[in-house]
């Protein structure tokens, strides 16, 4: 499958002084968004602050290269299948037994 993530503008992102990845592109769009009111002007400042605490972490760039999921839909199907083994019924478990089915059938999944 060819994924293609939307180039950046490196340009923009130093004139900005953020990092070259998804989140400093996203800071870099946030930053030209035109304000009408103090009110809104303090909720861009808050995202701007949020993002920038954590724009090491968001890679999405890289994260879709590699062909990974940028959403929780796997890990909430995930879930909905461990549940629905582990709430059989007539089944029974201890808090070891369940975490070992688990961490099989998350074994099987990756």
């Amino acid at each position: 499958m060819d994924r293609r993530y939307p180039t950046l503008d490196y340009d923009e992102l130093d004139l900005v002084g953020v990092p070259h990845n998804s989140a400093g592109a996203l800071v870099a769009e946030i930053v030209k968004l035109p304000t009408s009111n103090d009110e809104q002007a303090d909720a861009l400042e808050k995202l701007l602050e949020y993002l920038l605490q954590r724009i090491d972490r968001i890679r999405y760039a890289e994260v879709w290269e590699r062909g990974w999921p940028l959403s929780s839909a796997p890990m909430e199907s995930f879930h909905r299948i461990a549940q629905g083994r582990l709430k059989r019924p007539g089944a029974k478990w201890t808090d070891e037994t369940a975490d070992a089915v688990v961490r099989l059938r998350l074994l099987h999944v990756i």
